[in-house]
């Protein structure tokens, strides 16, 4: 019997609709019955990879926590927009021998509704991960597929990333690359608890971790009380603050200033670039210069009909029907 197990989860992750175990060669087979999951086997949860964004990444040779800290603003041109609750996790990761990393983002939330539903059976999983993950990494020109129970296409690219997405939008986002059906299977090799993306606040900690923290806090505190108590460090923080003070207080007047039609102002930079992208969106957008192109295309050719045209500005997506 397997010492693995994996509880694949439906999108959002608020239940688990099916478990698999390994079988031979590694590959993932189905298990039909609760029960045959022992209370000593490691068990995985498997997010739908809908749920996931995953790029490559280079960052610099610094300590986890910071590399987790610079995250968020390395990925921001990435990501089509900020709900504030996402969730970051970074996984090294060798392509060709060459160390790169491979960064996750996901809802907050959804790390906790697969939380709460792997707890519910009773369940203390050893990782989280993205479905696409369980695929292997394919040649280069090449991407390796597997379709979910569901009709979702998890995606797996020769850099390692992934992602999922609807069998009908699988030609428009990797159109030149020659797709592979594979099956979901575990190397011997493979570290599955390092593409875990329980990082940061979500962290599976044991105890004596625990207490390793409460004591690094603690020397933390008496470390900064000693310091506090100095009259030049005193000196230094008023100075610091009184500038920062003043800085936000002239950002504040420049952003009203600007945008006076935002009554509350709390993070100035953000409010600016939403409010930058309300007035283009405003003014066209993406939408309607994609539009006056693609109409331009097709209006004297009598044999093609534009039968539909969808845009999903979030995913920066433009699909046509033709």
């Amino acid at each position: 019997m397997t010492k693995t197990v994996f509880a694949f989860l439906s999108p959002g992750g608020g239940a688990i609709v099916s478990f698999m175990a390994v079988g031979e060669k590694g590959i993932l087979l189905p298990l039909s019955d609760r029960t045959q999951i022992d209370n000593d086997m490691d068990v995985f949860g498997v997010l739908a990879g809908c749920d996931v964004s995953c790029w490559p990444l280079e960052l610099p040779n610094i300590s986890r926590a910071k590399q987790l800290k610079i995250l968020p603003a390395m990925l921001e041109d990435q990501l089509a927009s900020r709900s504030g609750n996402e969730h970051f996790a970074l996984v090294r990761h060798s392509i060709d021998g060459l160390a790169s990393y491979l960064s996750f983002c996901v809802e907050g939330s959804v790390l906790g509704n697969a939380l709460d539903a792997l707890r519910a059976f009773g369940f203390d999983p050893k990782g989280i991960i993205p479905d696409f993950i369980l695929l292997p990494v394919p040649d280069a020109e090449a991407v390796n597929i597997w379709t979910s129970p569901a009709g979702i296409v998890a995606v797996r690219r020769n850099d390692g990333s992934g992602f999922a997405a609807e069998p009908e939008l699988l030609e428009l986002t990797i159109p030149k690359m020659k797709s592979v059906q594979a099956e979901l299977r575990v190397s011997q090799g493979d570290a599955l608890a390092s593409y875990s993306l329980l990082q940061g606040k979500f962290e599976l900690k044991t105890q004596l971790s625990r207490y390793w923290v409460l004591f690094r806090r603690g020397a933390a505190i008496a470390m900064v009380a000693g310091i506090v108590a100095s009259i030049g460090f005193h000196s230094k923080t008023k100075r610091i603050n009184d500038q920062a003070t003043l800085l936000e207080q002239e950002t504040h007047a420049v952003f009203t200033e600007a945008f006076p039609d935002i009554e509350r102002v709390i993070d100035p930079v953000l409010q600016g670039r939403r409010a930058v992208a309300n007035l283009r969106s405003e003014s066209g957008g993406a939408f309607l210069r994609l539009s006056e192109r693609v109409f331009q295309a097709v209006q004297y050719h009598q044999d093609i009909l534009l039968r539909g045209v969808r845009y999903n500005e979030q995913q920066g997506g433009y699909f046509l029907s033709v």
